[in-house]
Formats: structure tokens, sequence, C-alpha cells
């Protein structure tokens, strides 16, 4: 079963959608020029393996593990999320573009044990290390010399974690933007996070372009965790400025963006369509693929004139509306009132409001 009144946890949340969808496609992303898939099996098996690694090195610790993720949006970077959580442990996404000052004083409010990042980010790790000083490891997302994350599910395979994740325990510490001062960290638990899919009724077995960064409450949500629930495929899309070319090759039924994102891919429609000659019609195919019905937008407020013009060319365009501190949903888009798309939609299940 895949339910609210079921799934207490993200490892129980994974373990269940195994169950559930099986040899579907929960991962595609590019290497080497290809595109390679993780079923939600395989992806289950992957999250067993980093869970057990976390489990262990939270009993070395004699608490529950802190990791921080410091990378651009990748396959294995989504895995080592979602298993750390699995595990029992407590992942902390953080800005991949974060001046050092501030990434420092991130991680030394989350009281940070390991970090793991991309290699190409170059960060001065001995700076770090002497200003964060809770920093006991560091880990690489690509292979190479040093402690890297391949090697963790290479070491940990057919390895099972024993500890039971409790739906209280925090799962994740996310950083809002600091608009007003330093950055906060937001922890969130596990019930927290799989009560934010559960809230509201979706489609399933879409296909869903990754637009969104996986330090971003949105991110999390639509494009990692309601992908697992609802049993639909998320593209990997690590590059942002090739996604033009990425919704042509892995050709989405619908992408979760912000706003001015979508107001880019639709002047370009514009720019094709003039260059051309044939109609906004004619061109959609070769700005958002064969396949795209809706977009779902969130983090400013929808234009009622885009609306109309990405509805006038058949696809859906919407908005919801949460905060980091709710994990992060608050209202979700009604997906049979067009006339409504402008609004921040529908407040969800077991959300209560006040004006």
């Amino acid at each position: 079963m895949l339910t609210y009144e079921t799934v207490q946890s993200v490892r129980e949340l994974v373990s269940d959608a195994a169950k559930v969808y099986k040899d579907l496609d929960y991962i595609r992303y590019i290497e080497n020029d290809e595109i390679k898939s993780i079923t939600f099996e395989e992806f289950n098996r992957r999250m067993i393996a980093i869970a057990a690694w976390t489990q262990e090195k939270s009993e070395e610790l004699g608490h529950p593990v802190r990791i921080a993720l410091l990378a651009k949006n990748s396959a294995l970077y989504l895995q080592m999320l979602v298993g750390i959580m699995c595990g029992g442990g407590v992942a902390i996404p953080i800005d991949a573009q974060m001046q050092t000052e501030s990434l420092c004083g991130c991680l030394n409010k989350a009281e940070t044990d390991i970090l793991i990042y991309n290699r190409e980010i170059q960060l001065d790790e001995g700076y770090i290390t002497q200003k964060v000083s809770f920093i006991s490891d560091i880990y690489y997302l690509e292979d190479g010399e040093g402690h890297t994350c391949s090697n963790i599910l290479d070491e940990y395979e057919g390895r099972e974690p024993s500890n039971l994740v409790k739906s209280e325990e925090c799962a994740l510490i996310l950083f809002t933007s600091g608009t007003t001062g330093e950055e906060k960290g937001v922890m969130l638990s596990n019930g927290n996070l799989v009560d934010s899919v559960f809230n509201t009724d979706h489609p399933k077995h879409m296909t869903n372009v990754n637009v969104l960064p996986f330090n971003h409450a949105f991110g999390i949500n639509a494009d990692i965790l309601l992908n697992i629930c609802i049993g639909s495929t998320v593209c990997i899309n690590g590059d942002a400025s090739k996604i033009g070319e990425n919704l042509q090759l892995f050709e989405p039924t619908m992408v979760n963006m912000v706003p001015m994102i979508a107001h880019a891919l639709y002047t370009k429609l514009e720019m094709l369509s003039k260059k051309t000659g044939k109609s906004l019609k004619e061109c959609k195919s070769q700005v958002y693929g064969r396949n795209m019905i809706k977009i779902v937008t969130g983090g400013a407020p929808l234009s009622a004139e885009l609306v109309d013009k990405y509805h006038e060319i058949g696809i859906f365009f919407c908005q919801g509306y949460g905060m980091t501190e709710c994990a992060p949903t608050i209202a979700s888009p009604d997906t049979t009132r067009r006339d409504k798309a402008t609004t921040a939609g529908k407040v969800v299940k077991r959300c209560e409001t006040r004006v």
C-alpha cells in the first residue's frame, strides 16, 4: 500500500513505491551522451545501501549523522540526498553557488558532520574544516581520489539498515534565502515530507524534467518525493543552460519551474514562430517537446496574460503556493479550473489557514 496512513517515513515511501511501480523508470539522466535510467526497484536497492552507510556513520558519531550536499543536480546527488534520509540521517542540501563565508555559517548552524560536494566547485577544504569544526569527513560525488559516493554504493550493496526511522525524526535541513538577514535553517521531519506528497491528488505516471535545484523545498517536494509517490519519472536537467535541449531530448509531459523560465521559453517559441512563419502551435514541439501538457510554477506570481498564452497553445499553466517551513505545500493548483490558474490554488489536506 502507498497511502498517507501506511507511510511514516521517507524510507517507507521509497520501499513501498518500489513494490507498486517495480520496473517503471524513476530516474532518467544523460551519461556520455546517452539516456540512462534507474527503475523504482533499483532505486530502492540503492537507497537501502546508502541507508546502511548512513546508519553506520550515525552509530560511529553517537547521533543521527548530519550530511551537507553541495552540488549541481545529478542522478547521484538525488540518490545520496534521499538515501541519507532513508538511513535516519539528516540531509542538508545547500546552494552550490553560495559564498564561502555564508557556506561556513550554514554548515556550523547545522552542526554538519560530513560534507559531500562536486570537485568542480573547488572548495578550500582546509579553510572550511578550520571554520567548521564539526566536519569529520568529506566525500566527492565524482570518482577519483578520496572518499566517493559511488564507492558507498559498491561497498554497501546488499547490506540493509537495522534502525527504525520514525515519523517525528528530522530528515532534512533547508536554508532559506536570507532575504531578511542571515540564512536560517528549517528542520523538516520525515512526517512533514511524507504529508506534503499525500496532501493533494495528482495524476500518476507523468514524465517530468527537473529544472528546480535540489536545495530548494519546491524541487525536493515536486521533483523528487512526489514523483516517487505517484510513480512518475524525473529526468535530470543537470545544466540549467541546457533546459531547452533537454525538453527536446526527454519530451516530458510536465515540468515544475519558476515563472521567469516559463516566460523565457514562451519568448523562444514566439521568436521561432516569427522566424519560420509557422503558427505557435506548429512550433510548440520544437520548444517543449511533443508531449508537454502541464507546467506548474511557484516562487513568484503568474501573470494572467502568460497563463492565457500557454492555454492557447494547449499547455495547462498554473501555480501553487508554499513555504519551506510547511515542507512546502500550502495550496495546490486546481487543474479542473482553468479560470483559477492565476490563483494560488486550493488549500491542501491537513493544512489549516487563517486570513
